[in-house]
């Protein structure tokens, strides 16, 4: 497999679509663990909402009495041999999902979300403080993940620091999503802020897999 193909196609940035290439290379059988999990359906549903058309899909799942602590030695062995560095366990489960299908995904501290998640354009002039530890101006050109009343994360790109999981986090919420390609490299070159997540969606991804990589996580 060339790397012109590598570079150039978000399918050949994850471990499933890699093993998807040689089967049908060398014409064998493809075989792939799809995720089993059987969802509460008494619970309350996230909730959501999209109000721009450059969110193609968004999933979020959210869990509740979760423990965040390092990662075991085997799972952070792992990671670095993937050039990853490990954080917590439920970051580094998101990291997984992205190298196993490709996926981006982004886990926020379910208790720092006021009222709705909101898919939608950015404000002229609205901050946010990323993970970096950069703060970043965005514009109305710039997809962003909200809630009532402020940014959470530049869509497709970067979380915002404020609602990050910490040592004291008790609840989630996994997100899995699919953005425009063209708006999230405009954003990314704009910020100058280029991550794992960028490079795959600013090649336009395949938003089915936004839900089989929720329930894998």
């Amino acid at each position: 497999i060339d790397n012109k193909s590598l570079t150039h196609r978000p399918d050949l940035m994850g471990h499933r679509g890699f093993a998807r290439e040689f089967s049908a290379i060398f014409k064998q059988k493809l075989i792939l663990p799809e995720p089993i999990i059987n969802l509460p359906v008494d619970e309350k549903p996230v909730e959501a909402e999209i109000i721009t058309k450059y969110c193609r899909r968004f999933c979020a799942l959210k869990i509740n009495n979760v423990k965040i602590h390092p990662s075991n030695s085997n799972e952070k062995i792992n990671l670095e041999n993937l050039d990853v560095r490990s954080i917590s366990n439920l970051v580094d489960i998101t990291n997984r999902i992205m190298l196993e299908f490709g996926q981006p995904m982004h886990v926020f501290d379910a208790d720092k979300i006021d009222g709705k998640i909101i898919v939608g354009l950015a404000k002229n002039g609205e901050e946010l403080l990323a993970l970096d530890g950069e703060t970043y101006k965005l514009s109305d050109q710039d997809i962003v993940i909200a809630d009532e009343q402020k940014v959470l994360s530049i869509a497709g790109i970067m979380g915002g620091m404020e609602s990050s999981v910490t040592e004291k986090t008790t609840n989630i919420i996994f997100e899995s999503a699919n953005f425009d390609a063209g708006i999230i490299r405009k954003t990314s070159q704009r910020l100058k802020l280029r991550s794992e997540s960028s490079m795959r969606f600013e090649k336009s991804l395949d938003p089915q897999m936004c839900k089989i990589a929720i329930l894998s996580a």
